[in-house]
């Protein structure tokens, strides 16, 4: 089965969103605006899969895997495994190679 143009037409601009929020993600100031740029790039990629009319082997866990990700995410499951600030991990670093422990 052939896909259609439609579709193919609208992956390419899936893939320009995506290549468009990795250059927004490279700066601290544009990081969000790359983070939702790359989430509707996402956004659209899967709801297209649902409507090109391919046949999915194994709809019903990808359908599970969407429920249990925005399920996770409403509980905020996501904020619990934070990174400490990368000022600290740099004195960290400076002072484990210059042979001086800081407390």
């Amino acid at each position: 089965m052939n896909t259609p143009t439609w579709a193919q037409l609208t992956n390419l601009a899936v893939a320009v969103l995506f290549i468009l929020s990795l250059k927004a993600l490279s700066s601290p100031k544009s990081a969000r605006l790359g983070t939702l740029i790359g989430a509707v790039g996402a956004l659209i990629a899967t709801v297209l899969l649902f409507f090109t009319g391919i046949e999915l082997d194994n709809l019903i866990i990808i359908v599970v895997m969407i429920v249990n990700g925005a399920f996770l995410s409403a509980l905020g499951e996501g904020e619990k495994y934070s990174l400490p600030s990368s000022g600290k991990r740099a004195s960290n670093v400076v002072g484990a190679s210059s042979g001086f422990a800081r407390t």
